[in-house]
């Protein structure tokens, strides 16, 4: 069995990082090309109704990415009473700094649960039982930012899409605070802590519940 250091993996509360206590504040290092002062950090929104699943672009033999599809919300276009409910309910109303239209976005809802199972016993675990306790699930979130007013800044302490206005989450194990992950941005990465070697072929299946919708995939990788 091949094991994943987790001295590289840092385990973080998410009622912390939801509230951004625990988030470091760094110089604005980072000014969009924009257009127009919307009053908005966000102005794209996706509201999901599937997720797609590929192997991680930086790390293919441990880790999976995860991507929400659906309706693309945006400032600009058309059912701005929609936008302004979703971006009314983050309390994202008052950001001074110009965007371009589709600079920042995020999934809209709240997601409440993550999970991944195998179609094969792994590293331990039996088949169809939860891998949460292997995983390492990291994300981006926005709703730090906004919650500070606009004034913290983060750090990125891995290879993603690199914003600091986006405060990083990492978490081990499916312990998402009744609360919920709010604005998070769309992509996100499930990472295995535990690799099996010599399993050969398994189907992993991802679970994401976001405001009462349960939304499933499925991905096969060999090990």
């Amino acid at each position: 069995m091949r094991t994943i250091s987790l001295s590289l993996i840092v385990s973080v509360s998410t009622a912390a990082l939801l509230l951004a206590g625990g988030c470091n504040e760094a110089e604005e290092t980072y000014m969009p090309t924009g257009s127009t002062v919307t009053g908005h950090f966000i102005n794209r929104y996706v509201i999901p109704d599937s997720i797609a699943i590929q192997n991680d672009y930086f790390d293919m033999d441990s880790s999976i990415t995860v991507n929400f599809k659906g309706y693309d919300l945006t400032h600009q276009y058309k059912d701005s009473a929609l936008f302004r409910t979703v971006s009314e309910s983050l309390g994202d109303t008052s950001y001074t700094l110009p965007t371009t239209p589709d600079y920042e976005w995020a999934v809209a809802g709240t997601v409440y649960s993550v999970d991944i199972v195998c179609d094969k016993d792994f590293s331990g675990i039996a088949a169809g039982e939860s891998l949460s306790s292997i995983i390492a699930f990291r994300a981006l979130s926005a709703y730090p930012f906004i919650k500070s007013g606009y004034s913290d800044f983060y750090d990125t302490p891995w290879k993603y899409y690199e914003n600091p206005r986006l405060c990083p989450i990492e978490i081990i194990g499916n312990n998402i605070s009744p609360d919920g992950l709010k604005a998070l941005y769309p992509t996100f990465q499930m990472y295995f802590t535990e690799i099996p070697d010599g399993i050969g072929d398994c189907l992993f299946t991802v679970t994401v519940d976001i405001d009462g919708k349960t939304l499933r995939n499925s991905i096969s990788l060999s090990f």
